[in-house]
């Protein structure tokens, strides 16, 4: 989970979660929800934070670097392989 990943960050601060996945706009405001949601609820708890919806043709940011092309060493045109 990204939580875990950054916990060392956002424990004891408050931030905002902007996500294109619009269920999270509402996992803490349904009273009922399936085991794997309740245990995801459990765990973001401990953190102060608001969420904020934005679909995904319009959240740009993340897609771009998540599809972001990791660049190889440069090549040396004069190299013999």
């Amino acid at each position: 989970c990204a939580l875990d990943k950054w916990h060392n960050y956002l424990s004891g601060i408050k931030f905002t979660w902007e996500t294109d996945h619009k269920a999270l706009t509402q996992l803490n405001q349904k009273a009922q929800i399936n085991k794997r949601c309740e245990r995801w609820r459990l765990k973001i708890l401990e953190y102060d934070y608001k969420v904020k919806y934005i679909p995904g043709l319009t959240n740009s940011m993340p897609d771009y670097l998540s599809r972001s092309p990791v660049d190889d060493a440069e090549e040396d045109p004069d190299e013999i392989s």
